[in-house]
This record gives structure tokens, sequence and C-alpha cells, in this order.
């Protein structure tokens, strides 16, 4: 017999039994692993689906997560080709922007639209600073600059409208976030479509200033409907309307009009050198009981004021603290009071920013 043949079926027959012995340690190994996992499973199943969960997702999440950085870096190239002067010059107008306060709080915080007009009666000149006037002209020259690039800064999200009156007076910028503004419209639509007849008509309004528009309804229902755009409640609102509604009254009928607070009066008498005003509908002036439409008018007047919209004290800051109409004891009003606080430390941390200017830009486009 072969010695090598008999060396080699013994090595063959070992391997065998070696792998028949390890498999049946694998076997009893797993059985085992399987009973302990039955026992501790119950106890530990939640957080180990978490990690299945961060396993699975977590790549998914962080792709999802770079989305944005086409964006930030189509910024960053558009800003590093843009001549110094351009992007100090769009750097001064967004920040004019900033300071103004509802332009941040719609761009960072929940407003859902804010319009900042900035004013200045050239042929009164001689009664501003020279700072004043420079500032204008610094934030006129922004505009122009960023009509040469805005249709590079689309947007899913916000819409950025700009307006300059013929003789140069008013430069008007209107921020509104799309989503918000169309929830807004939706739920408002009897109202909405009203005033606008349609939501793809609401930019032709938003880029003129209100003294100037031509409107095919009463003044006080489309302060209503822009009122519900900028983001107050439906009651302050409401007195808002129900205010001018008066006062429009009592410039067609003024009557007794010393029997109203001071700034009533003065609204009506301004309203009746100002043919601008809708004359007050002649079916609602033959129930027109002036005492009790004197009270209501005062009442209203009480119960609808300027409201700084923080619940701090007032501090050093470059950026204006938003307005609110609405009555201080109103719950919508402290609500939107602690809102704003929220995100206040951050708006001003913003506006020093070395940054800054990437940093508005890349929310605009968001």
């Amino acid at each position: 017999m072969n010695v090598g043949l008999v060396i080699g079926f013994v090595q063959d027959v070992k391997i065998k039994i070696n792998y028949g012995v390890f498999l049946i340690a694998k076997i009893v190994t797993m059985s085992y692993l399987l009973k302990k996992i039955n026992h501790i499973w119950p106890k530990y199943s939640r957080h180990a689906m978490k990690l299945m969960f961060m396993a699975i997702f977590l790549p998914w999440m962080a792709l999802g997560f770079n989305e944005d950085r086409p964006h930030i870096t189509n910024i960053q190239n558009i800003l590093k080709h843009m001549p110094i002067e351009d992007r100090q010059d769009l750097e001064s107008l967004f920040r004019q922007l900033m300071a103004d306060g509802d332009f941040g709080y719609t761009l960072f915080g929940d407003k859902p639209l804010a319009c900042s007009d900035f004013y200045v009666d050239l042929e009164l000149g001689f009664l501003f600073t020279q700072e004043t006037l420079n500032t204008f002209a610094n934030l006129h020259k922004g505009w122009l600059v960023w009509q040469k690039y805005k249709s590079l800064f689309s947007s899913k999200t916000f819409v950025l409208l700009d307006y300059v009156t013929a003789d140069y007076n008013i430069i008007g910028f209107v921020l509104y976030h799309k989503p918000k503004v169309e929830t807004l419209y939706d739920t408002h639509q009897p109202l909405m479509n009203e005033v606008f007849g349609g939501p793809d008509r609401i930019n032709s309004f938003l880029v003129f200033p209100t003294s100037v528009l031509e409107l095919e309804v009463d003044r006080p229902l489309y302060y209503q409907a822009l009122g519900l755009l900028l983001g107050y409640d439906e009651v302050s609102v409401k007195r808002f309307k129900d205010k001018y509604d008066l006062i429009n009254a009592f410039i067609s009928a003024p009557f007794a009009i010393d029997e109203l607070n001071p700034k009533n009066k003065e609204a009506i008498l301004s309203g009746l050198e100002d043919k601008k005003f809708n004359s007050f509908r002649s079916h609602n002036f033959r129930e027109f009981k002036v005492p009790d439409k004197i009270k209501q008018l005062n009442d209203l007047s009480n119960n609808l004021k300027s409201i700084r919209l923080t619940q701090r004290e007032e501090v050093l800051s470059p950026i204006k603290i938003p307005k609110y109409m609405g009555s201080a004891q109103d719950q919508e009003v402290k609500s939107k009071q602690k809102s704003y606080d929220k995100i206040r430390e951050k708006l001003v941390e913003i506006y020093f920013s070395e940054q800054f200017l990437e940093i508005i830009l890349s929310r605009l486009v968001s």
C-alpha cells in the first residue's frame, strides 16, 4: 500500500472530522446566541432599532443636508468674481434692510411678509443732515447694483420685490415667504380674491406704495387683506378695517368730530383734504348714529395701538424692533413677542458677521 495515499487519506479524514466538529460547535453556539437574543431582545429592541435606523438612514440624511451646498458654493463663486465695489454696495443695501427690522424677521423668523420703504423728499433736502442724504444715496446705489445681480439669486421659498417711484424719493422692497403667503391666501380666499383677483396678481399690488395704488375695492378692505399677509391676527386686522371704515364715514359726514380723540380727528381732517379716500357708502350712512360711532371709533383706537414685538427691555441694537398693531393684553400679541425674542440675538449676530452678505443671500435662495 502506498504510504503517501494512506497519509493523505488520514489527513482528509481529520479535516472532515474537524470540519464536522466545527459545524456542530457553530450550531450549538448559534443556538445559544439565539436563546440569549430572544431573552434580551424585549429589553434592548428599541436601542437596536435606533442603531439600525442610524446605520441605514444617516447616509441618506447626510446626502439630503448636502443639497444646500451647491447653492452656497454658487453664491461664494458669484461673490468671488463680483467687483469689490459692487459687493460693498450690496452689503450696505442688505444691512439697511436688515436694520429695518421686518426684513430680518421675515427672512429668519415666522413673519410671512415684510414691506420696507425708504423715503426722502429731495425738495426739502436742506432739512436733512448730510448723513441722512448719504444713507439714501447709498441705498439708491445698492438698489442699482441689485438690478444687475438679482436674476442670479432665484428662490423657491422667498420672493424679493423692489420698486422706485418716478421721482426717486421712495425706494421700496417687499420680501415674502411664498409658502406662508400661499397658505394665508387659501385660508382667506374670499377676501383675497375680492382684493387681489387671484394669487398671481399679488405682486402687482405689492410693488407700489399703498398711497399711489388705484384699487377696485374700498381701501379698508385692502388694508384688511394686506394686514393678514403681513402676519397680523384676524381680530386686530378686523379692528383696523372697522377703524378706517368709520374714519371714511366721518370724512363723508364730518359731524361732531371735536368729540373724537386727537388722532382720529387729525385723520379725518387729513382725509377731507385727500381726495384719494373712498366715500362712505350711502346705504351705510342712513343708519349712521353719530354718538355711537364716535364711541366705537375712540374704543377701536384705544384697543389698536402700535406695539413693539418684544417683552425685553430696550437695548442698543442696530436692528429696529418690529411693530405690531393690536392690544398689549391680547394673547396673540404676547405670542408674537415671544417668537421674535427667540431670534432677536441671532439677527444681531448675523448683522455683525463678517460673512453677512453670504449668509443673507444663502438664506434668500434657500
